[in-house]
């Protein structure tokens, strides 16, 4: 999982849709890394979180990012 197209440093930050103005936001999954093994089903949880500390006066309107989140896919027989 990178760190979005808005980082500073090693935060995760949303940016607003027109102005300059950023949102900064934790991403992280529950659990391990997620790996499965042989043919079972594996699931990745992500888990979001915004502080009102960090959006208490921002600027109204929309906020995003784009995350790439990396799967490889591995067969054991």
């Amino acid at each position: 999982m990178d760190m979005g197209k808005w980082q500073a440093g090693s935060s995760r930050r949303m940016k607003h849709e027109s102005k300059d103005s950023y949102i900064p936001y934790n991403l992280s999954t529950d659990g391990d890394s997620g790996a499965g093994t042989g043919y079972v089903d594996s699931w990745l949880n992500l888990l979001g979180d915004v502080y009102s500390k960090d959006f208490a006066g921002a600027a109204l309107g929309n906020y995003s990012d784009t995350v790439i989140i990396t799967i490889t896919p591995s067969v054991a027989y």
